[in-house]
């Protein structure tokens, strides 16, 4: 029996190599590792054997080591899709994973929505390590997000239909899943709108991190579960312009772009924050994002309730129209069209 095998079988599983703290692990597409060469990171499988109420993670192949072409092969047989890295490796894992992403777009042999999902993990890795750093950090890793926007726009431009792949993607939750989310709807969307290629790649960066500033929101309470307090609102309705500040110097963002971030959380009527602009006073683009920012927050599940589905999302979405005037009616118009049978 191969070694991969042997680390599979469930009555193998129980050493003292087993780890069970999930959150320290994130997962990687099989798909995107070199069968035979060295890799610079760690890879681990994840098990679950009966009567642990916890997966369990073993080490697969050691950073340095060759990760054998048959392993990966017998995974795939198995029908293993993701290994897993650990969070503390994930800036070695970066350089390699996109080298690779880059490479696989061009395999004629896989497909496009094979590549999608490529796409999707690395882009949440990286997020997810995004919003753990200070703000000094950050900046030095925008360039990682402009690369996978230039990949990830190549995938939406082979799709047939972009914004179904955005929904069918959605695998996880959360703020960085939300940026994420974001992204994808707006490269789909800026394509059916007929907007020039930079001008869709800068939106989609754009919407992949328009929410940076809430990496200064303090823990407790993006994780409370109790309504929050008038104080706690007001910390978190400051992240708009703690983006923009985030963002400032950053070679990846223009001036729309800073704007868009600044002004992601604008309603039309002049009742969003932090400036409470109406209709012509909110960049085109910031006007897009809201749309896109309700939508994605509307079909997603939170910890208080349960996802709607994007019709029933839609349908919110015009009424806030009809009765509030939230959004652009001309951009939530050509959205609803562009989700059309959803």
């Amino acid at each position: 029996m191969s070694r991969i095998r042997e680390v599979l079988q469930t009555k193998r599983i129980l050493t003292p190599g087993a780890r069970r703290r999930a959150g320290e692990y994130q997962p990687v597409p099989l798909g995107l590792l070199d069968g035979g060469a060295e890799l610079p990171f760690s890879v681990y499988v994840k098990v679950r054997p009966r009567g642990y109420p916890q997966p369990l993670f073993l080490l697969c192949c050691a950073a340095g080591q060759v990760f054998p072409r048959r392993w990966q092969v017998q995974m795939q047989e198995l029908r293993i899709l993701q290994v897993f890295i650990r969070r503390e490796e994930r800036q070695q894992a970066f350089p390699y994973l996109l080298e690779r992403f880059k490479a696989g777009l061009t395999e004629k042999t896989r497909g496009n929505r094979e590549k999608a999902r490529w796409g999707y993990e690395i882009a949440l890795l990286w997020l997810r390590h995004l919003f753990t750093l200070d703000r000094e950090r950050l900046s030095e890793q925008m360039e990682i997000g402009f690369n996978l926007i230039e990949y990830l726009f190549e995938i939406i431009m082979e799709e047939k239909d972009p914004g179904g792949l955005a929904l069918d993607l959605w695998r996880q939750e959360g703020l960085s899943a939300h940026g994420l989310h974001s992204c994808l709807l707006g490269l789909g969307f800026a394509r059916y709108l007929g907007w020039k290629e930079k001008d869709a790649k800068a939106l989609g960066f754009t919407a992949l991190v328009h929410d940076v500033g809430m990496t200064e929101v303090p823990r407790n309470i993006l994780e409370k579960t109790n309504p929050l307090t008038a104080a706690e609102k007001g910390v978190i309705k400051n992240h708009p312009q703690a983006g923009f500040t985030i963002l400032w110097n950053s070679p990846f963002c223009r001036w729309q772009s800073l704007l868009t971030v600044l002004q992601h959380h604008e309603n039309c009527d002049g009742s969003g924050y932090p400036e409470k602009l109406r209709l012509r006073q909110i960049h085109p683009w910031a006007r897009v994002l809201r749309i896109l920012d309700s939508f994605e927050a509307m079909v997603s599940a939170r910890r208080w309730r349960a996802a709607r589905a994007p019709k029933e999302a839609l349908w919110s979405m015009r009424r806030d129209w009809e009765k509030h005037r939230l959004y652009d009616a001309n951009y939530l118009s050509l959205f609803i069209k562009f989700l059309a049978g959803r």
